[in-house]
């Protein structure tokens, strides 16, 4: 789930904002369904070119997230089929994170810090799309984005959210209610796009795919319509390139099939062309497989919240249109294709995930070649419980090396969240250090970010245990390193 997510009873958007400087209001949203950094570093530009043919009412549109999973996508669209729409940069953390292929057909690469609002500068801006982070403080850090855009003039925004944002049941919708909030009051033109799950958070789920050829999803007959992650960021694009038509609107997107957890798991059977089954597990079970694929726990709670109003059906009545092959030209990827696409990554290599095979039981040809009766000798039953027995020593020892190779997997998952918080920790001191040397005290909307006020604490107490410290993403997992994030 779009937070993604994801990535996949809406709560309502305020359906009226106040004018940026005026007690005016802008017209409503209307939510439509989809159907299916720092100023004081330096901005590198990629390459010398021409200015590009601007074919929007915008200009210049920069992407945050830009090394995440649909930042990736997104970016990869913009300088592919919309190239010289836009001068596109990338907005990258300012923690230096590691650049994609891609990046290096932006024309500028700017590393922002979603944490300090001070630092951030969105000078020159004309279109941001903000993909919120997996930071446990997302919401502060769309606050910051929302307030810097704002400051520094900029004149459309254009949100990824989730679909059932109105619903005010789970820590997803709770927060990306708040961000969409703080958009829309901001009183500048936006538009929101909400994602049922991702398709790629199916990756997750790939060692077992591999090596037991089952699909554990705690959603038993309840329905869903996974999205690519490929087709949100078409979709995202074509809104980009058409800005002032979708302002103020909201896209429910959502994929092309309405799927339970067996048909799930026969999606992925066509894919890949060979028989996986369907396992239902607990929420317990789902949060652990995430966990130990190095989700922050916050993160795959939230992921299991989702899945609990899959199982309950409440995301069964999304409607299923034309909106997406309308907006973009393409037809949407369906769950088949998907997992057609990614074989390589369901697909257990022999010589890794394959048990090893022990030599058949002799023919009736090799038996009577030594004058030994099958069925009846005694050696005949000795080969046997020799053979049964090697069989299920070689499987006891595979699945011995499959379990250390787990343990230290999650292990190594541990050590990354520790090291996290380790920087995590150091930074704030460093912030607190320069907090005290400032003579003055700077005005609150300038302050740097210290603990939520007393509204959000109490609009976040329900889910404390989630709330409680910090813990930065690392992407250690195979699921999601490859792109750096899960969004």
């Amino acid at each position: 789930m779009q937070d993604p997510s994801t990535s996949g009873t809406n709560p309502a958007i305020p359906t009226a904002a106040p004018t940026a400087g005026t007690g005016t209001t802008a017209a409503p949203l209307r939510t439509t369904s989809a159907g299916t950094s720092s100023s004081s570093a330096v901005d590198a530009p990629t390459a010398s070119r021409a200015a590009p043919a601007i074919g929007s009412a915008y200009k210049t549109l920069l992407v945050t997230g830009a090394t995440g999973t649909t930042g990736y996508e997104v970016l990869k669209q913009l300088t592919t089929e919309y190239r010289g729409r836009f001068r596109v940069v990338a907005g990258v953390h300012a923690r230096g994170e590691e650049a994609a292929d891609v990046l290096g057909d932006v024309d500028v690469i700017k590393r922002i810090d979603a944490d300090d609002l001070r630092t951030l500068n969105f000078e020159g801006i004309d279109i941001l799309f903000i993909i919120p982070s997996n930071a446990e403080n997302r919401v502060e850090q769309v606050r910051n984005y929302v307030n810097a855009a704002k400051r520094d003039g900029v004149k459309y925004i254009l949100l990824l959210s989730v679909v059932l944002s109105e619903a005010r049941d789970n820590l997803f919708a709770i927060q990306f209610h708040d961000m969409e909030r703080f958009v829309s009051d901001s009183g500048i033109p936006c538009t929101f796009l909400r994602c049922t799950f991702f398709m790629e958070n199916l990756f997750a789920h790939a060692d077992e795919v591999r090596l037991r050829s089952t699909i554990s999803l705690p959603i038993g007959r309840g329905k869903c319509a996974p999205v690519s992650v490929v087709d949100v960021a078409r979709a995202a694009c074509a809104i980009l390139n058409q800005a002032t038509l979708h302002t103020r609107k909201a896209y429910d997107l959502v994929g092309p099939q309405l799927l339970d957890g067996p048909e799930i798991a026969a999606a992925a059977s066509r894919g890949l062309g060979r028989p996986i089954t369907y396992a239902d597990c607990s929420r317990d079970q789902f949060l652990d497989l995430y966990e130990r694929q190095g989700v922050p726990h916050f993160l795959a709670a939230g992921f299991g919240d989702i899945l609990e109003l899959v199982a309950a059906n409440k995301l069964a009545n999304l409607e299923i249109k034309t909106f997406f092959q309308d907006l973009t030209g393409h037809a949407p990827t369906t769950l088949d294709q998907f997992f057609r696409e990614h074989a390589d990554v369901f697909t257990a290599a022999p010589e890794e995930f394959e048990r090893p095979k022990l030599p058949p039981r002799p023919a009736e040809a090799d038996l009577e070649r030594y004058g030994i009766a099958r069925g009846g000798s005694d050696v005949d039953r000795l080969a046997e419980d020799v053979y049964l027995v090697l069989r299920d020593l070689v499987r006891d020892r595979h699945d011995a090396v499959m379990f250390k190779r787990e343990a230290l997997r999650r292990e190594e998952a541990r050590l990354n969240r520790l090291l996290d918080m380790y920087e995590y920790m150091t930074s704030l001191a460093a912030a607190d250090r320069r907090r005290y040397r400032e003579p003055v005290a700077t005005p609150a909307v300038m302050r740097p970010r210290s603990g939520r006020d007393d509204d959000e604490l109490r609009r976040y107490a329900e889910f404390e245990p989630y709330a409680r410290g910090a813990e930065p993403m690392r992407g250690g997992g195979p699921a999601y390193a490859t792109r750096g994030g899960y969004y």
